[in-house]
């Protein structure tokens, strides 16, 4: 202690951090937004490849967007997840990510849907 006087805290009293997380969700949502048209946009890309005759350099082309999709997804699903703990049930915030979360997820059906079907071209 701190010589009787009682004002010294725990650690895990002075932490830095809130237990519970917060999040700016209007940031949140702008971030989700913006992975969702690279999502899209790396979806058509592969759909746009996958036309094209395979070869090696096309093969590496789809592995490398297929790979840096799947990490944005996966940051994108972090991020809203972490909103989602911050946001009460019922509330405006809850509600918008609700429905960004469902936007999200038709996004990545999508795209595996592109994948499926790259997968099971007879020219993959």
């Amino acid at each position: 202690m701190d010589g009787g006087t009682g004002s010294t805290l725990p650690s895990w009293a002075r932490a830095a951090e809130p237990l519970v997380p917060s999040a700016n969700i209007p940031a949140v949502v702008k971030e989700v937004r913006k992975a969702l048209k690279e999502i899209q946009r790396a979806s058509d890309e592969i759909a746009r490849l996958s036309r094209k005759r395979t070869g090696r350099e096309i093969g590496q082309q789809l592995l490398t967007l297929s790979t840096e999709t799947r990490e944005r997804a996966r940051e994108t699903s972090q991020a809203i997840r972490t909103a989602f703990a911050s946001a009460e049930d019922g509330t405006a915030d809850h509600a918008t990510l609700t429905a960004l979360s469902e936007e999200f997820k038709a996004t990545l059906r999508r795209f595996q849907q592109v994948l499926v079907a790259r997968d099971a071209s007879p020219s993959a």
